[in-house]
C-alpha cells in the first residue's frame, strides 16, 4: 500500500496508483471516504486497456458503500459492475451476497 500511496503522493493523477490505494483501503477496510473519492476519480478519468476496468472499479466502489451500509449506493455500482461484464463471477456473487443482507 505504501508504494502507491506515495507514488499518489508525487503524481496524484496517477490513475493505477488512485485504483490500488483504494483498493488497499477497501480490503482493510479503513480511510474508506478516501477510497470512494480515489474510485470516483479513477472512473472519471481515462483508463487505458491495461489498466483496471471501469466495471472493476464499481465492483470496489460498491464494496465501499456497501462497508459504510449505504446498500442503494452498493446497489447501483456493483449492478453497473456486472452490467459492464457480466460473466464475472465475483461481482455477481458481490451483488447477490449485497441482496441477502
Amino acid at each position: 500500500r505504501r508504494v502507491f500511496e506515495e507514488i499518489l503522493a508525487e503524481n496524484p493523477d496517477d490513475v493505477n496508483a488512485m485504483y490500488h490505494v483504494g483498493t488497499t483501503y477497501v480490503l482493510e477496510e479503513i480511510e474508506l471516504d478516501k477510497a470512494e473519492g480515489l474510485f470516483k476519480r479513477y472512473l472519471a478519468s481515462d483508463i487505458r486497456p491495461d489498466q483496471p476496468t471501469r466495471a472493476m472499479a464499481h465492483w470496489r466502489l460498491g464494496m465501499v458503500y456497501d462497508l459504510r451500509g449505504e446498500t442503494d449506493l452498493a446497489a447501483v455500482h456493483l449492478g453497473k459492475a456486472v452490467e459492464l461484464d457480466p460473466d464475472n463471477r465475483e461481482f455477481r456473487a458481490t451483488l447477490d451476497a449485497l441482496g441477502e443482507k
